[in-house]
């Protein structure tokens, strides 16, 4: 071979070699700009607060955001409030809209019952909550009777979510209520002993699944 003709291919080799890293190049740059365009989901944290219903167990069970510097409760917060309650937002942070979001929550019920009847015992308070299957109940003297179908309160489905960067209020996703009843009780009855160790409370978990509109 000839060293003109060892030129030429030499020329040729590093333009194919310079076309396939620049083609690596633009591809990438497509995957990141699809990427980019794709949701993601993130709830919003916060400082909780806890208030009794007039008409409830005698539990702290309704609970709200607070923001700093916002006023004092005064008890109109929950007027009207029939049953425990309380919510986070959900907001999509990407650039694409989510489709079909499904909420799964683990609770894990029977550890913190356990946990809620150990301090009414110990306080000597007159509670007992029971679950029996998905059912939680409590049976007290002092705090009524209470009933939860903690099985339909696991799962919820939400149509899209589109991303906050539109306007789009955030998705409401309602925290089980029977997961708010225990973590109530449990704070409430734990204040009721001269104990200082702060039980451990049961951690829930939440699973969000999706599909990506585009």
């Amino acid at each position: 071979m000839e060293a003109a003709q060892l030129i030429a291919l030499v020329s040729s080799i590093a333009a194919c070699a310079s076309a396939a890293a620049t083609f690596a190049t633009v591809r990438q740059i497509a995957k990141q700009r699809t990427s980019s365009y794709r949701p993601e989901l993130v709830f919003a944290t916060g400082h909780i607060v806890a208030q009794k219903r007039s008409s409830g167990t005698g539990f702290p069970d309704v609970w709200s955001r607070r923001s700093k510097g916002a006023r004092p409760m005064d008890g109109s917060d929950v007027e009207g409030v029939q049953s425990p309650s309380m919510h986070v937002d959900l907001h999509n942070l990407g650039l694409g809209a989510a489709k079909d979001i499904s909420i799964e929550w683990s609770i894990p019920a029977a550890a913190m019952v356990e946990t809620a009847n150990d301090l009414s015992q110990r306080s000597l308070s007159q509670a007992f909550f029971e679950l029996k299957g998905d059912v939680l109940s409590l049976n007290s003297k002092d705090y009524g009777k209470y009933y939860s179908m903690l099985g339909n309160q696991k799962n919820s489905r939400h149509d899209y979510a589109l991303p906050a960067s539109t306007g789009s209020d955030p998705l409401i996703v309602s925290i089980p209520i029977g997961y708010v009843q225990l973590v109530s009780a449990i704070i409430y009855l734990f204040f009721q002993n001269e104990e200082k160790t702060f039980p451990d409370i049961p951690t829930a978990s939440i699973k969000v699944s999706y599909k990506d509109m585009a």
